[in-house]
């Protein structure tokens, strides 16, 4: 890209010579002649580096280079001044964030290669906060797709839990009935269960032992497997006791009412 140098000094001859020292590089220049005419100038261009004198009428050229800060903050700073001014040098370096200084008179190729070295910088601190920014949004976008991430885990983790919780509910019916039965008895015993379960429209049927009328277990009519907290929960009639007493009995299946 082509850098954009302002130069301000209250003096033309200065600012002459100084754009004549430039004019085979590739720059553009921008002159002002005092430090509000400069601050003007910043408004109205984006500039690389600020070449300021100090000793100018309204306004110092220290003070200036602080203001500048506020309305072209990026910008490289330097100050052009006498040896006798070097305690304005150091104000502006601790407040107005030069770079560095140059003593009148200068030497060419000594402000020449000052000047590259600081568009370089220039160059350098524009990348960094390129990147800076670039990595910010990819942390913002990183954040955000975590963010979705952890939730569908947290669903598939719900839904798994779900599954699970059914199928060892399930396990728990196939291990209870086969310690009663052989193989061939307990499916014929599913069949059947499942049989009568659809002629009498069930809600829910229930697993029960020889040894407790309670039940050992039980499954809804979706084939979900209650688990045990939902079973305990399940509220147990006198109509579901005698149930469970004439199906330790008979081994048969028996309906309790029209349960819901």
């Amino acid at each position: 890209m082509q850098h954009t140098i302002l130069l301000v000094d209250d003096e033309e001859n200065i600012t002459r010579s100084l754009r004549r020292l430039f004019h085979r590089e590739d720059y553009k220049i921008l002159t002002a002649t005092n430090g509000h005419e400069g601050l003007d100038m910043l408004q109205q261009h984006t500039v690389s580096l600020i070449i300021s004198d100090h000793r100018m009428p309204e306004m110092l050229g220290s003070e200036f280079l602080v203001r500048s800060r506020d309305v072209a903050p990026h910008a490289i700073r330097m100050l052009l001044t006498g040896y006798a001014d070097m305690e304005a040098v150091t104000k502006a370096i601790n407040q107005g964030g030069i770079s560095r200084y140059i003593a009148k008179p200068w030497n060419d190729e000594e402000i020449k290669q000052a000047v590259r070295n600081a568009l370089h910088v220039f160059e350098l601190e524009r990348e960094n906060r390129r990147l800076t920014d670039q990595l910010l949004e990819k942390n913002k976008s990183l954040e955000q797709f975590n963010a979705r991430l952890e939730q569908a885990v947290k669903e598939r983790t719900h839904e798994l839990a779900s599954k699970i919780k059914v199928l060892s509910g399930k396990d728990l019916i196939t291990e209870h009935m086969l310690s009663l039965h052989s193989l061939d008895e307990t499916l014929n015993l599913v069949l059947n269960v499942v049989h009568k379960t659809l002629e009498m429209g069930a809600a829910v049927v229930y697993l029960i032992s020889e040894a407790s009328t309670q039940p050992a277990a039980a499954i809804d009519q979706r084939g979900n497997a209650l688990d045990e907290d939902a079973l305990q929960s399940h509220e147990i009639s006198t109509r579901h006791t005698q149930a469970f007493e004439q199906v330790a009995r008979s081994l048969r299946p028996a309906r309790v009412g029209q349960d819901r």
